[in-house]
């Protein structure tokens, strides 16, 4: 009886995951007529969706470049179908559910640990991708309030001196976590 609830239980979960999924979906959307959404994307023109399914597919080929990096830097090589199945997955999880050092982590470690990785590599992979992803935002949110304060100020409602500050200091510790990492 033990087995058949531990073989049951995952795709029941999944399942009741969906369901709320969908369910979130419909409640979102109760209040428009499907027509109304078919005509609203008939008015965007044809190359913004071509350009964002291109750049979402750059983005997960960089995310899963995240994952070959963390492998390389455990010692612990895998073919990258394996690697990107699970960064793909992990990502495609947290990026929809949220909470990923929860779901991300979760798939990670469903999956690399049946591909032979140690929980304590697994861990120090998840962390590895927590670090690099944080430390690209950092990057990013830093250049953009030291090249346009004004603008970011306005969005933040910092004063233009204090979105330069903090653009500076947000640059400031990728440049220390890029030295640490050199040394």
């Amino acid at each position: 009886m033990q087995s058949l609830i531990r073989r049951l239980l995952p795709p029941l979960a999944g399942a009741a995951v969906f369901g709320v999924a969908l369910w979130g979906v419909h409640a979102a959307l109760r209040q428009y007529h499907y027509r109304e959404i078919l005509a609203g994307l008939r008015t965007i023109p044809w190359p913004r969706p071509a350009l964002a399914l291109l750049l979402t597919v750059l983005a997960y080929a960089a995310l899963t470049a995240y994952d070959a990096l963390a492998l390389r830097y455990i010692r612990h090589p895998l073919p990258y179908r394996r690697v990107g199945l699970a960064s793909f997955v992990s990502y495609a999880f947290s990026n929809t559910l949220g909470a990923s050092a929860l779901t991300g982590a979760s798939v990670r470690y469903r999956l690399y640990s049946a591909w032979g990785i140690s929980g304590p590599d697994i861990a120090r992979i998840v962390a590895f991708c927590l670090v690099t992803l944080w430390t690209g935002l950092l990057a990013v949110s830093g250049l953009a309030l030291v090249v346009e304060p004004g603008t970011y100020a306005t969005l933040l409602h910092f004063p233009p001196p204090v979105a330069s500050v903090t653009g500076l200091c947000c640059l400031a510790l990728v440049g220390s976590y890029l030295t640490w990492s050199a040394r």
